[in-house]
């Protein structure tokens, strides 16, 4: 019985992690009869520090996505042709 209940959970989190809101607990995915409320509390304690640590790790790989993009910008920057600001107009008047 719990390792029926433990798959049931575990495809039950994955196919609720992959939905456009996953706070909606998908079809199906209830708990099933007889399950003793002690591992329903347990479950229900694994599942939101799951949906955490899922949320913590598609933050930080988010935020190791933009530093490398940002990184990467200021890089390039250092290859940008330099231009006389005095060439296109925008300098001091020339003396006379």
């Amino acid at each position: 019985m719990p390792a029926t209940v433990a798959s049931h959970f575990e495809g039950c989190f994955v196919t609720q992690s992959k939905a456009p809101d996953p706070s909606v607990t998908p079809a199906g995915c209830g708990i099933p009869t007889g399950t003793p409320a002690t591992i329903q509390a347990a479950f229900g304690r694994a599942a939101a520090y799951g949906r955490r640590v899922d949320f913590v790790h598609a933050f930080e790989r988010t935020l190791l996505y933009e530093v490398g993009v940002f990184l990467l910008a200021a890089l390039l920057v250092t290859f940008l042709p330099r231009v006389d600001p005095a060439s296109l107009g925008h300098g001091p008047p020339a003396a006379e």
